[in-house]
């Protein structure tokens, strides 16, 4: 719990520069109301950092964030724990992105603009992912309601940008298209079918999941698959 970090001391590097140039005791945190106040402003301060200080967050969901690697055919989590997953848009520039922040150490794990383009996949009720030019990004989310209430964001996200013409990128990783890591990942998955693997998104998930929900292709199990 941020707050309850805040209130005991337990304050990441991070924060603490926030803290000071904002002139926060610790004492001062030490009520409850105060210390809400103070997470906020130190969860602004760093979506202004990451480039998002005109944008408004549609919604914001608990999960543990991972990156695809394509060398080892496996995915690698890039946060420690959880991280707040926020969808913002730009109502000016008609631009949405996902920006992801580790609970644990308040890094940056996710930074993507998403596009008409871009495809959105679950591999199970829980495990959802995404490509743009930079990576292939998976989601374990904490829990189902957060799963469903990110993906129908998302969904609306990729309805609206249909309807609109073509962007250009802005801020964020660009779009998914050229010799970026979805043409990398598009070869991949079409080896994978020549194997007799799934199609488009269906790449297996990490093994160590909390959920036991998954889905079975062709006789082959892919998403979460239970575990401590």
């Amino acid at each position: 719990d941020p707050i309850a970090k805040l209130m005991t001391g337990k304050i990441p590097k991070e924060w603490k520069k926030v803290l000071k140039e904002a002139g926060v005791k610790k004492k001062d945190l030490r009520n409850e109301e105060t210390a809400k106040l103070v997470y906020q402003l130190i969860m602004d301060h760093l979506r202004k950092a990451s480039g998002a200080s005109v944008e408004t967050s549609m919604i914001a969901a608990k999960a543990s964030v991972y990156h695809f690697e394509a060398a080892s055919e496996s995915w690698k989590q890039v946060d420690t724990g959880l991280s707040k997953v926020e969808i913002f848009n730009d109502p000016a520039k008609n631009t949405y992105r996902v920006v992801g922040v580790s609970y644990k150490n308040q890094a940056i794990v996710i930074n993507s603009q998403i596009f008409k383009q871009t495809g959105y996949s679950k591999a199970s009720e829980t495990f959802h992912q995404w490509a743009d030019s930079q990576h292939m990004y998976g989601l374990n989310f904490a829990s189902l309601k957060d799963a469903e209430v990110f993906s129908r964001t998302f969904t609306a996200v990729l309805n609206m940008l249909a309807k609109m013409p073509d962007q250009a990128p802005s801020g964020g990783s660009g779009a998914p298209s050229g010799g970026g890591k979805k043409e990398t990942a598009k070869k991949g998955k079409e080896k994978k079918k020549k194997k007799g693997g799934p199609e488009e998104f269906s790449i297996s998930a990490p093994q160590n999941f909390r959920h036991v929900a998954h889905n079975t292709i062709g006789g082959k199990t892919f998403g979460p698959s239970g575990g401590a």
